[in-house]
């Protein structure tokens, strides 16, 4: 007896984990029955976990997806014993294209000024760890005044080996001494996804000088 009839595989490109592995579990009356278990796929992405067994046994079934374009890819696991007649397994690979993925680094930025200083630049790199293309757009708000401002009109894209810088400033200029928090705010379309960078800026009071 074999079970299941058929196997089933799911992978996302990019995801540097395979799918678990899956067992056909084969009995016999009486016990004892060997038998051997032979993976048949296109490019040998299929295998198996112990070739010659004994009745009952659980064979694992294995499948390495990661140099398989998108599609749906099939294969056979034949279980031959010298007294039955030999059964084939079907196996199924469907290998679905990776959707984007969201990151952003740093997730923190601190910024100490003096009263009248120039303006700081900062940077947020932006990117796609999953696949296809990433569409985002970003916005910076703070609180009293607009002292954190973007550079560029927020919007871009990243690729998985094309990530995104995101530059923006933080300005001192008509602050009192104190301390000032913001937040850039990252936000992907398709699927959605936010990612939040917050932004502190420490003003201290310029020096005073004898005239």
């Amino acid at each position: 007896t074999i079970s299941p009839q058929a196997l089933s595989f799911n992978y996302e490109q990019g995801n540097p984990s395979m799918p678990a592995a899956q067992g056909i579990s084969v009995s016999s009356n009486p016990a004892g029955v060997s038998f051997t278990a032979s993976p048949s796929s296109n490019g040998g992405w299929l295998s198996v976990n112990g070739a010659i067994q004994a009745t009952p046994q659980s064979v694992p079934v294995s499948v390495n997806a990661a140099s398989l374009a998108a599609g749906t890819f099939t294969g056979t696991v034949t279980i031959s014993t010298s007294t039955f007649s030999s059964v084939d397994v079907p196996v199924t690979l469907t290998v679905v294209t990776s959707t984007p993925r969201l990151s952003v680094s740093p997730l923190t930025e601190n910024f100490t000024l003096t009263q009248g200083s120039s303006l700081s630049p900062g940077r947020v790199t932006v990117s796609n760890t999953g696949g296809g293309t990433l569409q985002f757009s970003a916005q910076a708000t703070s609180t009293q005044g607009n002292w954190l401002m973007l550079t560029t009109d927020g919007s871009g894209t990243a690729t998985p080996s094309s990530p995104a810088l995101l530059g923006f400033t933080a300005d001192p200029t008509g602050l009192a001494p104190g301390l000032y928090t913001g937040q850039i705010t990252v936000q992907a379309a398709h699927p959605t996804a936010q990612a939040v960078i917050n932004v502190t800026l420490a003003v201290s009071q310029a020096a005073q000088s004898l005239s």
